[in-house]
């Protein structure tokens, strides 16, 4: 199906719009592309995500909310090849649950459980007006859960009321929180992960493909010269 218009396409629903397809869709454009909501907007990937500025900025903002960024199960990096900066107009906190390291043209500050260690090749200059020293203290380290057990998954699979499996069928998964996943079932009837911090109620809605009419060819009369005629009979089941 092809849709073209030398100046523009508008599609608009008064409730819900789906988009889905059973391998690959692409949006593109050659100028700019925008996505608003007035809710929630969610990005989900069985595999990876990626996003790239090829010339411009890019940029993560929030008005209000705090920004949270977690690699659940592995590493962080941040390079810049230029200057890197970390400003706050309140505190800025540095927390490692073993230790941390600071590396600056060679010299180093390493801390770590019941040790201070520092260390430079060459001079090590102080500039202070008093120094004191007091009993041995410690402060607590407080993080974020980073293990994916807290969060709770379900892979769904689609079958009708006699308990066939329904393989490339339309689907939407809704839960209470917002999140609305939308796809096709794969070759196993089933649908792709779907993940909640607390547990929750999905709603599943699929959509069975309505039966076509079927063509059946029937042979009339009994001479050697056979007349063919069709009849269309639609399926009532």
């Amino acid at each position: 199906v092809l849709f073209s218009a030398p100046e523009g396409i508008a599609l608009t629903s008064g409730e819900n719009m789906q988009l889905a397809a059973g391998q690959n869709l692409a949006v593109n454009a050659g100028g700019d592309i925008c996505t608003g909501t007035m809710g929630n907007l969610t990005a989900l990937t069985g595999e990876r995500l990626g996003l790239f500025a090829r010339t411009g900025q890019l940029s993560v903002k929030s008005g209000e909310g705090p920004v949270e960024v977690q690699a659940q199960n592995g590493s962080m990096w941040l390079f810049a090849e230029k200057k890197l900066t970390l400003s706050s107009a309140s505190d800025i906190s540095f927390a490692g649950k073993k230790r941390i390291t600071l590396i600056g043209g060679g010299s180093y500050l390493r801390l770590e459980a019941g040790k201070i260690e520092y260390g430079t090749t060459a001079s090590y200059l102080r500039k202070v007006k008093r120094t004191m020293t007091a009993a041995a203290q410690s402060m607590p380290m407080t993080f974020p859960r980073m293990s994916t057990s807290h969060i709770y998954s379900a892979i769904y699979r689609l079958q009708d009321k006699h308990g066939n499996i329904l393989v490339n069928t339309p689907y939407r998964l809704t839960t209470p929180s917002g999140q609305t996943v939308t796809g096709y079932s794969d070759n196993e009837g089933r649908s792709v992960p779907i993940y909640t911090r607390q547990q929750e109620d999905v709603e599943l809605h699929f959509f069975v493909k309505k039966p076509q009419p079927e063509e059946t060819m029937w042979f009339v009369g009994e001479t050697d010269t056979q007349q063919l005629e069709t009849e269309l009979r639609e399926s009532l089941s």
